[in-house]
């Protein structure tokens, strides 16, 4: 009695964080002592990755797949009780996994029972789709809970709780929100960003004559290189940086539309956006569109093996030009 009477006792206490929806982090004791969410949102968000990652060697995609379905099963066991939908999601989980270990011995074994594993192979891809939908909607009901609007879907909820108790992405999106309330802690990289694509002006201060890379701006030379270019070239020299790599990323997917086989076009499709994804991110973190990620800028920052890495995959992408039918 006392158990079930300490644990209504913390969800309550549960609900009133979310409720209250304060800037400040709760005490850390009070978080691992009050949420299940943290250990439960881990094993779930590990579990789905495990689930769908597909590696086949070192019978890793035997492996993969059941450590994926345990982990489910242990993350949505502490969620189920929250509402309904997460209870729906480990009836999923169970079900799945009482489709999924019978069908993996017989993928490890000799036995026949080709129509066995499709059947198998079929009710657990429908399974998993309903568990993501009982996922998806269960994260809402967490949100409505919360006061959150209802546009802003699952999303907005997994942001609230990472946001609340995940102490590193609290600060990170709290200096986002406000990176001028801190400058001199948490706010202060982004701050110093800024003021350096600031003070480059139109045409710039010169090559090489940038002031915040001598120790005022803190990874100038890697993550935050774009924040020197802006400086030194000015807006000119960022636009002209910018049109160059827009030229590439289109040359790449123009190679990718005209290759000769569905192989060659998978490759220069996914090395370009791949390109076009590092570059976007990292100008997004510079100029504060996003919160702050540890993305270098292609060609750009420091660093001889990310270097030789792009080099290598431009090179690959040549490959496939040369492979392309003439005229």
């Amino acid at each position: 009695m006392r158990e079930h009477e300490r644990e209504f006792a913390r969800d309550d206490a549960f609900e009133a964080l979310l409720a209250q929806s304060v800037d400040e982090l709760p005490p850390e004791e009070i978080v691992a002592d009050v949420t299940p969410w943290r250990r439960a949102m881990e094993r779930v968000l590990f579990g789905l990755a495990l689930c769908m990652v597909t590696l086949n060697f070192w019978c890793l995609n035997y492996l993969l797949p059941a450590i994926g379905t345990v982990l489910l099963l242990l993350g949505f066991r502490a969620l189920r009780r929250e509402n309904p939908w997460f209870g729906g999601c480990f009836v999923c989980a169970v079900l799945r996994a009482a489709c999924v270990f019978p069908s993996l011995i017989l993928n490890t074994t000799i036995l026949p029972g080709d129509a066995c594993r499709s059947a198998a192979a079929a009710v657990s891809a429908a399974l998993m789709l309903a568990l993501l939908l009982c996922f998806w909607q269960g994260l809402r009901a967490v949100q409505r809970k919360a006061g959150l609007p209802a546009q802003g879907g699952g999303a907005g909820a997994l942001l609230l709780i990472a946001g609340k108790f995940v102490p590193y992405v609290h600060k990170r999106i709290v200096s986002w929100r406000d990176p001028f309330a801190d400058t001199s802690a948490a706010g202060y990289q982004i701050v110093q960003s800024l003021y350096s694509i600031g003070s480059g002006g139109f045409l710039g201060l010169g090559l090489g004559q940038s002031r915040q890379k001598y120790l005022y701006l803190p990874e100038e030379h890697n993550d935050y290189i774009f924040s020197i270019v802006c400086e030194e070239l000015g807006y000119v020299g960022a636009v002209a940086i910018l049109i160059l790599f827009a030229l590439l990323i289109c040359r790449g997917y123009w190679i990718a539309a005209h290759s000769p086989d569905r192989y060659s076009f998978l490759v220069g499709v996914g090395i370009t956006t791949l390109l076009s994804i590092q570059v976007f991110l990292n100008i997004a973190v510079v100029t504060n569109l996003i919160p702050c990620t540890g993305i270098s800028l292609p060609f750009f920052s420091f660093g001889g093996t990310a270097l030789a890495i792009q080099l290598a995959e431009m090179g690959v992408v040549l490959s496939v030009s040369r492979q392309m039918p003439p005229g």
